[in-house]
């Protein structure tokens, strides 16, 4: 109860029961501060250039959905890739400026064929700045402050 001075245990839990091809985080960066005002919450916040969600599946925790199994009306080929969590970073969207005002930068990576090596694609960052276009290292890409991320399913 809200006013008893005992705590309680309290568990949340997430399970994921299709992967989607493209997963989109965002990360919230606005705020009210004590005044009703909004700010913008700055800072880096660490995100991974692989994620993997498959503890986040039914069958991970022992669930198990068969009874309400809707496979029978999926595209085989679509309930087939959507088994395993495991995701590669492909966007950043970064904010600069205030929550009123400011100027969006895209890092989007692109797979081209290898030089080196026959039947073998690289990985390559861009950014993206209105009409400008410049190559970047993974190491900016980490260090940006993201506002959203995209995810695509491997």
């Amino acid at each position: 109860m809200p006013w008893s001075n005992s705590y309680s245990f309290i568990l949340k839990q997430l399970t994921i029961a299709r992967f989607p091809k493209l997963l989109c985080i965002q990360v919230q960066r606005a705020s009210l501060n004590m005044f009703g005002e909004s700010v913008k919450l700055s800072g880096h916040i660490a995100f991974p250039l692989v994620l993997d969600l498959s503890l986040f599946s039914p069958s991970s925790i022992g669930l198990n959905i068969e009874k309400n199994d809707m496979s029978q009306y999926l595209n085989p080929e679509a309930s087939s890739r959507n088994h395993g969590g495991m995701y590669r970073l492909v966007t950043v969207v970064e904010h600069f400026g205030m929550t009123g005002s400011g100027h969006y930068t895209v890092y989007r990576s692109v797979r081209v064929a290898s030089q080196e090596e026959e039947d073998c694609e690289e990985l390559r960052w861009f950014s993206i700045s209105d009409s400008e276009v410049g190559r970047v290292s993974e190491s900016d890409v980490l260090g940006a402050e993201a506002s959203l991320l995209f995810y695509e399913k491997l």
